[in-house]
């Protein structure tokens, strides 16, 4: 009890040890907070229509990309972000002023699964099919019909792998950051 004022404290500590352990607890969270703080590689993208676009990168995530005066394609996964460079798998290091071309897939794992689903229902199609065809001894083994079918979707597949893909050109409209 306190003895000018006659209070109890509230659960039996004082307003000092409380504030204390407060500041303690807020200090733990903070370093905890800066520590596990993961930088990003974002990218901003201006349109032609003026939109601005932002893409955020993570550590972990699928990266591709083309080098200045180099004609490749690099698909390498990002394991580090410092300043102005970028370290990916098996030691494999690009600083981002040599970066020409970005690579991004916009799509989401239903357009992947519809995708491969279309790209397997094609020639698995064609060959139940041929099949059916040389169990029924009917000729042609492989019908016009089932042919055209089968390019269709297997076209369709391709063409929804492909819909999401986009290709970013470093420089005036598009610009590179790291981000912690």
């Amino acid at each position: 009890m306190n003895s000018t004022t006659g209070v109890r404290p509230i659960y039996g500590k004082s307003a000092r040890v409380l504030r204390l352990q407060g500041l303690v607890l807020a200090v733990l969270v903070l370093c905890t907070l800066s520590v596990t703080a993961q930088r990003t590689l974002s990218l901003h993208i201006t349109h032609w229509t003026g939109r601005p676009e932002r893409i955020v990168l993570h550590e972990g995530e699928p990266f591709s990309f083309r080098i200045k005066n180099n004609p490749y394609r690099y698909h390498c996964t990002i394991e580090q972000l410092r300043d102005s460079t970028i370290f990916l798998e098996d030691s494999f290091s690009v600083v981002l002023k040599d970066l020409h071309l970005i690579y991004y897939d916009k799509g989401n794992s239903l357009t992947h699964a519809f995708s491969k689903f279309f790209m397997y229902l094609g020639p698995g199609y064609v060959a139940l099919d041929a099949i059916n065809n040389a169990t029924s001894n009917m000729q042609p083994i492989v019908g016009k019909d089932a042919l055209i079918a089968s390019g269709s979707v297997f076209i369709a597949g391709v063409l929804l792998k492909v819909a999401f893909l986009h290709r970013y050109k470093v420089g005036a409209r598009c610009s590179l950051w790291i981000l912690s």
